[in-house]
């Protein structure tokens, strides 16, 4: 299954987490962003909720705009980005990729926050996710991204969806 069809007829919004969900609003208005980017923002749940934030979805018609990390082109820097679930699919080189899109994107002394997926299928899904490639995120990959990008986790926890599947929130601060 390809990931348009997957997010398009299968996917479901869950903001049910204890550290990237309603936990960040606060948080992320709390750092007074002139500009928040939402990479893979679905259903955009957070566009009334953060400050200043622009969603981006290639999948889905709430977004601002429904384009991929790779298609957004634009020359704006942010203060904060999320990517909350979204750079999870694909072999090393498309995660690789994505990442460095992101951190193209985000100003120096900036904040991004992840939850990242350490490789589960989504079992729970009506239609399963069958072909469907989750990336699988570790402790030691996410190290590995922030000293090759240049910066320092702020903040690491393990999490659970609503399914009860493991998920890593992760705070990075770009140096």
């Amino acid at each position: 299954m390809d990931l348009k069809t997957y997010f398009s007829e299968y996917w479901q919004d869950d903001t049910e987490y204890e550290f990237t969900g309603d936990y960040l609003i606060d948080k992320i208005n709390d750092l007074n962003p002139s500009n928040v980017l939402d990479v893979g923002c679905g259903y955009n749940y957070y566009k009334d909720k953060i400050n200043n934030l622009f969603g981006i979805d290639p999948y889905n018609t709430k977004a601002c705009s429904m384009v991929g990390i790779e298609e957004l082109g634009n020359n704006i820097q942010y203060d904060v980005i999320m990517a909350l679930g979204s750079i999870n699919f694909g072999p090393e080189s498309t995660i690789d990729k994505q990442m460095r899109c992101i951190d193209n994107l985000l100003k120096a002394d900036s904040h991004l926050f992840m939850r990242l997926n350490p490789g589960l299928d989504h079992h729970w899904s009506e239609g399963n996710s069958t072909g469907v490639d989750f990336y699988p995120w570790s402790k030691e990959k996410i190290k590995q991204f922030a000293l090759g990008y240049g910066y320092i986790i702020f903040d690491w926890q393990e999490e659970y969806n609503s399914h009860d599947a493991l998920r890593y929130y992760v705070h990075l601060v770009k140096l």
